[in-house]
């Protein structure tokens, strides 16, 4: 069974941290597995998400209903969600589950490893 942790200390998530620019990693969740999608890669202050479809696609693909999005925020001093974030994954929350798929979290990864989880924080 994964536990959380297994995400944050996972190798590609530790490489994001330290990247110049935004980039956004899917992790879809089995009971025995997690699977990853290929990075995407933005600029220095955003990326362009995942489509829901692909999201849904790739949990059909896993052969699971639950997925946790990781995305680095390159500044630092700028750890914690921007209103943008906090919308765009209210806005994914909702149209994930009209699919029956579960955003079980929402990690933002910054320089030296340090990480906000929008589920510890009680957003998800």
């Amino acid at each position: 069974m994964w536990k959380p942790n297994h995400i944050v200390e996972d190798e590609r998530v530790q490489r994001m941290s330290f990247l110049p620019y935004e980039v956004v990693l899917l992790f879809f969740l089995t009971e025995n597995a997690i699977y990853a999608s290929p990075l995407k890669k933005g600029n220095e202050t955003n990326v362009n998400l995942p489509s829901i479809q692909e999201i849904v696609q790739g949990c059909a693909y896993a052969g699971t209903h639950y997925v946790v999005l990781v995305h680095n925020h390159p500044n630092t001093n700028f750890l914690f969600p921007s209103r943008e974030d906090i919308v765009s994954t209210m806005m994914y929350k909702a149209l994930l589950e009209k699919y029956n798929v579960i955003l079980h979290d929402h990690i933002i990864i910054s320089e030296g490893g340090m990480q906000y989880s929008f589920k510890q924080h009680g957003i998800l």
